[in-house]
Parts: C-alpha cells; sequence; structure tokens
C-alpha cells in the first residue's frame, strides 16, 4: 500500500518576532527579591494589507505584589504572513481594519506563548528569573474595542 502525502498550503505563517523593548526596574537596596508576581498583559494587533501581514505587539507589565508597583516590562512583535488575508481581515478603512475574531484568538495565543519564551530568555539571571507568565485562556481575556 503506497503511502500518499497530502500537500497542504499554511493559512498563516510566522514570519518574524523582534523584542522592542525590555525594562527591568531596579531593586530597592536592602529589598527581598520578589516571590509573587502578576502580570498586566496588552496585545494589539496591526495589519500590512499590501503584504498580507498581521503584526501583533504584545505587551507585558511584570508586577510584584502591589498592583502600582512595575518591577519590569517587555514588549514583543510577532508578524504573520496570512494566505487567506481577505478571508480573515476586512479593511474598513485605509486605516481601520477588522479581523475574525476566532483568527484574532488563533495569533493572540501563539503571540502570548512567544512573548513567554522571549521573557525567560531574556530575564534569565534576573531578580525576574522566576517571572513566568502563565498559561493563559486567551478566550477569558477581557477586549477592548477601539
Amino acid at each position: 500500500m503506497a503511502n500518499e502525502a497530502n500537500i497542504v498550503a499554511p493559512l498563516f505563517q510566522l514570519r518574524g518576532v523582534e523584542l522592542h523593548e525590555l525594562t527591568i526596574q531596579k531593586p530597592l537596596p536592602g529589598a527581598a527579591p520578589p516571590v509573587n508576581f502578576n502580570f498586566e498583559i496588552n496585545v494589539q494587533a496591526n495589519v500590512d494589507s499590501n503584504k498580507k501581514l498581521v503584526i501583533n505587539t504584545t505587551k507585558v507589565k511584570i508586577k510584584g505584589d502591589k498592583p502600582d508597583t512595575v518591577l519590569g516590562s517587555i514588549t514583543c512583535a510577532c508578524s504573520f504572513s496570512v494566505a487567506i488575508f481577505e478571508e480573515v481581515v476586512t479593511m474598513k478603512s485605509e486605516t481601520l481594519a477588522e479581523i475574525n475574531q476566532g483568527f484574532t484568538e488563533t495569533l493572540n495565543s501563539i503571540s502570548i506563548s512567544t512573548t513567554r519564551g522571549v521573557m525567560f530568555s531574556e530575564l534569565k539571571g534576573t531578580m525576574l528569573h522566576f517571572a513566568f507568565l502563565p498559561i493563559i485562556d486567551i478566550k477569558s481575556l477581557s477586549q477592548a474595542i477601539i
């Protein structure tokens, strides 16, 4: 019996990961290293309709026990080329796009997971070494419509 290989064209591909910003606040002299961490996560999507790209920028603020204390932050961008761009992205105007919710959730999940890996790599050996971004159910995040 011969094996048949089905060739499937990818619907989208990760094209790039960029670290845009990384900050770590200097601890106060004599302060104990943080043990508990809280995270404020924001994902913003931008599109380039000419290149059929969706660029997700993920910003994470790393906080301690006090919600007003920011210990550090990171901003990563993930670029995705989208073969079915017209099917999942509707250009409302030249500067306003609407992305299919299911596709947005998929890209947001990938972007947050990628940022988690970048954080792990970049924060090694710092006071934020154990600031592991938790696994997130993307559907549970609140969405702000702009």
